[in-house]
């Protein structure tokens, strides 16, 4: 902490991960690689996943991509399409694609998640749609996943997040940077207990999270429910 000119404790402002509090449009890539990489002060900058680093080397996993591709696929089509190699074209299968070419972000939210993950083939496309899909096509690659407490994750089925960065460093090759553990969507738990230890009572953590709601008693509810059956 530090004094202003005035004389008055100044407190670095925090900001959650995934809210509209930050004031930063992370849809662009470099802004959110240079986000995620520089260090923050958040409600819930104190667990251990708040920042996260991996190195994912996709050499020699084709196969259990493909079949991860096919399985949801197949579970949820829209969530995963296959493109003929103009991007434009859907096709029903990806088995004459060939070799994978890369992998990169095609969409990322204002408030810095991945919306679409493009993998692009010698004869094909494919784009990734849903955070549990991404997290799980790059968790593939990651050997193990480093978090800013000094402990590591050695057996990685699926990211941490979507709110991840993907640097490319050679073939099939990456160093991911990320933050953040879960869906990404609604109230973030490790968030409302940081504000919870700032004073903050549930009225004000709910009304922090969701904007331009009313919060009703359902007991009051009821009896008014009750008064119009009578």
């Amino acid at each position: 902490m530090e004094s202003g000119r005035d004389g008055k404790l100044w407190v670095p402002e925090k900001v959650c991960l995934n809210t509209p509090e930050t004031d930063i449009d992370l849809s662009d890539e470099k802004t959110f690689l240079d986000y995620i990489r520089k260090p923050q002060t958040g409600f819930d900058s104190e667990i251990k996943y708040y920042r996260w680093s991996a190195q994912a080397d996709f050499n020699g996993k084709e196969a259990g991509i493909r079949q991860i591709l096919e399985n949801r696929h197949s579970i949820s089509p829209r969530n995963v399409i296959y493109y003929e190699s103009n991007g434009k074209n859907e096709t029903d299968s990806m088995a004459d694609f060939g070799k994978l070419k890369g992998i990169e972000v095609e969409k990322r939210s204002a408030s810095g998640s991945i919306l679409t993950l493009r993998l692009s083939y010698e004869h094909g496309m494919v784009k990734v749609f849903s955070e549990y899909n991404i997290r799980k096509v790059l968790g593939l690659g990651a050997a193990n996943i480093a978090y800013q407490d000094g402990s590591e994750s050695a057996e990685v089925t699926i990211l941490p997040s979507a709110f991840a960065s993907l640097v490319n460093e050679a073939d099939e090759t990456y160093t991911l940077y990320g933050g953040g553990y879960g869906h990404g969507l609604g109230m973030s738990q490790n968030g409302a207990n940081g504000l919870a230890k700032t004073g903050m009572n549930y009225q004000d953590i709910l009304h922090f999270f969701y904007k331009d709601v009313s919060i009703t008693s359902l007991t009051e509810k009821s009896e008014f429910a009750n008064q119009d059956d009578e």
